[in-house]
C-alpha cells in the first residue's frame, strides 16, 4: 500500500506519519515477536516482558539441547516433548514464525536425522531473532 493510499484510507494520518505507520505496519509483519500480542499478555508491564523473556530463552535452550540429545539417542518421543514445550513457549510470546517451526518438528518426529537438522537449524535461526 502506497502512503498515498494509507491517507485515503485514514484521513487522521498524514505526510510523515502515514510514512511512519506503512514502515511499523511492515516491520510488524516480519518482527520475531508480535509486540501487540505480547502487550496484550503482559498488560504493558516492561519488566514482567522482560521477566518473560528471561524464562523463554532458557526454557528454549534447555528444550534444543533435549532436541539435541534426542537425535542422538534416536528418540522420537524425546523430540516430540521438547518440540512441543517450546511450540507452546514460543506461542504463549508471540514468537509465531519459531512456534511455526517448532510445530513442524512435533508434528514429524519420526522424519531422519537429516530433516531434523535442518528443521533444528531452522528452530535456532528464529530463536536467535527472537532473542
Amino acid at each position: 500500500m502506497k502512503t498515498k493510499d494509507l491517507k485515503a484510507a485514514s484521513p487522521t494520518i498524514s505526510g510523515d506519519d502515514a510514512t511512519e505507520f506503512a514502515v511499523k505496519k511492515i516491520l510488524k509483519k516480519d518482527s520475531a515477536i508480535d509486540m501487540d500480542f505480547l502487550k496484550d499478555v503482559t498488560g504493558g508491564d516492561r519488566v514482567f516482558e522482560k521477566e518473560l523473556f528471561i524464562l523463554f530463552l532458557d526454557s528454549a535452550q534447555n528444550n534444543i539441547s533435549k532436541m539435541e540429545k534426542s537425535l542422538i539417542d534416536n528418540s522420537n518421543d524425546a523430540w516430540y516433548m521438547a518440540a512441543h514445550s517450546l511450540k507452546g513457549a514460543s506461542a504463549s510470546i508471540g514468537a509465531f514464525a519459531m512456534s511455526k517451526a517448532l510445530e513442524y518438528a512435533q508434528t514429524h518426529p519420526k522424519d531422519d536425522f537429516k530433516n531434523k537438522m535442518s528443521v533444528l537449524t531452522d528452530i535456532r535461526t528464529e530463536l536467535a531473532k527472537v532473542a
